[in-house]
């Protein structure tokens, strides 16, 4: 059956007060949500929400579909660049062929930029282990590991919570692999402790790349939720907001991090929000505003095993495109909310975008499975929208191999014969 989004009138949102107050102690970021404007809306749609970071089999299901997405979109990355290799994918395609980013893989990018934002960020070869901490109870619930060679995911693999390696200690301080993010005082040191156990996972399952260079991101579940957004520009600019949380917000800690930092993420985010987003969607998509995908397979299979969590994600996107989804300049000239860390209460709890044209779907001329399934528009932060985005914005629909382009490919310009200068300086002489 196709994916239809409920109706308008279906969708009431409940005051963030009430949110607020139904949520249990226990529940780590509590006071982070006003940040993490996805998942402030996903609670705000539901009457009775059940965390379900406290439920084991739904911890369980959430790091199996993590999995489950984290591998697909690898795995489609790769078969991308094999199509443009042997021409499956013409070359004046790849500008309009969205895929998305391996590390990490929460950030669509144009298939022409694959591999050259990674390498230029972590370097020629890597490791990068993606650490989820569960907002409940404080302790690692998944890692994944990705491996870049020439910007490129060569090798990842998965680790579940009821794998041995999460009770590994840390050789000097004895504290277990999953305990570290609640035995430390902040994410920073928790890092370095992880890190010091993990280099040796790492050096075990892959020996042949112990000499690449090693981080490890460290990432709450609510951090997760943070990037979740419909549109890339809100995605990247919501990568700032998690990472300065604590220096911006005023919060106790970031929502995650790296360790050692990328020199050239560390530069970027001392930006300011709005020039942070512009640099990154420059990088990765020459800053045109893309509609993130949601794998098919993955939405099946939380359908399946977690259909609380199912129709949830469904409210929230049907919510979120009912509202309009805000254009680039809109993303880069909002007012984030405000954090009174004196008093501990927020000042502004929700984000504040300026008024103008929003997308909607049924402008598009798509059906709401299209549109899950990804939109590329000709729009950056520089395009003026006078009345609406419709169907003419578009360049292509999808993603990966199933692309369909609206737009006429782009003219290849062949490269001009060079004349050596010696040879030419050679017959000016015989004549």
């Amino acid at each position: 059956m196709p994916i239809e989004p409920y109706d308008a009138k279906e969708l009431k949102l409940r005051s963030i007060s009430e949110v607020m107050r139904d949520l249990p102690s226990e529940y780590k970021l509590k006071e982070y949500l006003p940040m993490s404007e996805n998942a402030l809306i996903a609670l705000r749609l539901v009457k009775d929400f059940k965390m379900y970071e406290g439920r084991a089999e739904s911890t369980l299901v959430f790091a199996e579909y993590a999995k489950k997405m984290i591998e697909t979109r690898w795995n489609e990355t790769r078969e991308v660049e094999k199509a443009i290799k042997d021409g499956r994918i013409p070359r004046n395609r790849k500008k309009h062929t969205i895929v998305y980013w391996g590390i990490p893989p929460v950030i669509p990018m144009l298939a022409t930029y694959s591999g050259m934002s990674a390498k230029m960020i972590y370097g020629p070869s890597a490791d990068i282990s993606f650490c989820a901490v569960n907002d409940i109870t404080g302790e690692i619930e998944l890692i994944f590991n990705a491996h870049e060679e020439d910007g490129v995911v060569e090798d990842f693999w998965f680790k579940l919570s009821d794998d041995e390696i999460f009770d590994r200690r840390h050789m000097k301080l004895g504290y277990k692999l999953r305990e570290i993010p609640n035995r430390t005082k902040n994410m920073a040191e928790a890092s370095v402790k992880i890190r010091d156990i993990l280099t040796d996972v790492r050096n075990e399952l892959r020996p042949e790349w112990s000499n690449s260079t090693y981080h490890i991101s460290l990432v709450y579940i609510t951090g997760v939720g943070l990037v979740a957004a419909i549109s890339n520009w809100n995605s990247s600019a919501s990568l700032w907001d998690g990472v300065n949380a604590q220096r911006i917000y005023g919060m106790k800690d970031s929502l995650f991090g790296y360790e050692p930092w990328p020199p050239i993420l560390n530069m970027l985010f001392g930006l300011t929000r709005g020039e942070w987003a512009i640099k990154i969607t420059q990088m990765l998509t020459n800053n045109k505003l893309f509609l993130n995908y949601f794998e098919k397979e993955s939405l099946e299979f939380m359908k399946k095993h977690e259909p609380e969590g199912f129709e949830q994600f469904l409210k929230l996107i049907s919510y979120k495109y009912h509202q309009g989804i805000a254009l680039p300049w809109q993303t880069v000239n909002c007012k984030i909310p405000k954090y009174d860390k004196e008093n501990k209460k927020w000042l502004q709890n929700e984000f504040i975008y300026p008024k103008g044209p929003r997308i909607h779907y049924e402008d598009l001329d798509l059906s709401f499975e299209e549109v899950l399934s990804g939109v590329l528009f000709n729009i950056t932060h520089e395009t003026e929208i006078e009345d609406k985005v419709t169907r003419d914005h578009i360049i292509s629909i999808g993603h990966g191999l199933n692309t369909k382009y609206l737009k006429p490919p782009t003219r290849i310009k062949k490269k001009k014969k060079v004349v050596k200068v010696g040879k030419y300086l050679d017959r000016s002489s015989k004549n």
